[in-house]
């Protein structure tokens, strides 16, 4: 008779404590991209953790592990500290640095994109480069220099057209001073007054300089009678007028007005664009006095009909 063996346990002969030794897989017992597998895992975890919002709000273990490499990948992206109210210049320097292109040097952009800017005044070399030195001051960065370079070519725009609209109005106000009070005489008188001028600034250029710069004194009710009273007491004296334009004394010409007009802004360009409540009495006067030249120079290159 052979030896009986005792059962192991169970209906294949196995104890539990024996099938508890067996070893599994966490494949075969573990879903990592499953929320109900992630609620278990939550669950296991202690209140600490579990009142943090991005374990709470997380979905499965999956998710939870690409979570961790991105934020090991932001760990080694530079980022800038926001500023704060005691930071010394230093710090402001360091910070205004990470934000401004290399070597401070901005690319000028090639397009401008608000309504007429083709017609937009050429602005001298000095001028953009006093706005490149201020953008670096301020540590700007390209994109934000590109928007302010772009709103200084507009407002320098809109003050040469406003300049213009106002010499234009100045102009026609005188004309309409002078024929009123000269009347049918007005051609005539005109005619003898420009033979003066003529006659005049051609041994005073300065004077014809000074005159023509102005579209406003060149048709200056004042102007126009004193150089007629000129012509009234000199008589046949004077030679003939080889110049009667129907605006004052203003010779048409196009080359020297434009340049006058290029040299006033190149030179005075950052006095231009300032706002007139931040600067002193002085300055506002000049910077008046700058903007009603310039505006009597379009004038002259666009005479009003």
């Amino acid at each position: 008779m052979s030896e009986e063996t005792e059962p192991t346990g169970g209906l294949g002969g196995a104890t539990p404590a024996e099938v508890a030794s067996e070893p599994t897989t966490a494949s075969s017992s573990y879903d990592f991209t499953s929320e109900e597998s992630y609620g278990q895992f939550y669950e296991s975890l202690p209140d600490t953790l579990k009142a943090n919002e991005t374990i709470r709000n997380t979905k499965s273990v999956h998710a939870l592990a690409d979570q961790l490499v991105n934020a090991q990948s932001a760990l080694g992206t530079k980022r800038l500290a926001a500023p704060q109210e005691d930071w010394t210049s230093e710090q402001w320097e360091d910070f205004y640095g990470n934000l401004r292109p290399k070597d401070n040097e901005y690319s000028i952009p090639e397009e401008l994109s608000y309504e007429g800017a083709e017609n937009t005044p050429k602005i001298a070399e000095d001028s953009i480069q006093e706005l490149v030195d201020f953008s670096a001051e301020m540590g700007l960065n390209q994109n934000q220099f590109d928007k302010l370079y772009e709103r200084y070519m507009q407002m320098n725009l809109e003050g040469s057209q406003l300049g213009q609209e106002q010499v234009e109005t100045e102009v026609k106000s005188h004309r309409d001073s002078i024929q009123n009070e000269w009347g049918e005489k007005y051609d005539a008188n005109l005619a003898q007054a420009n033979q003066a001028y003529q006659a005049l600034t051609s041994e005073i250029p300065e004077l014809k300089e000074l005159i023509e710069a102005d579209a406003v004194v060149a048709n200056h009710p004042a102007v126009l009678k004193v150089f007629h009273r000129i012509a009234e007491v000199s008589g046949d004296a004077l030679p003939l007028a080889d110049n009667n334009p129907a605006s004052g004394f203003a010779s048409e010409n196009v080359h020297g007005i434009k340049s006058a007009i290029q040299e006033l802004d190149s030179g005075n360009a950052q006095l231009i664009m300032s706002d007139p409540s931040s600067l002193s009495m002085a300055d506002r006067t000049k910077r008046q006095q700058i903007l009603d030249k310039r505006a009597n120079l379009y004038a002259n290159l666009y005479p009003s009909q």
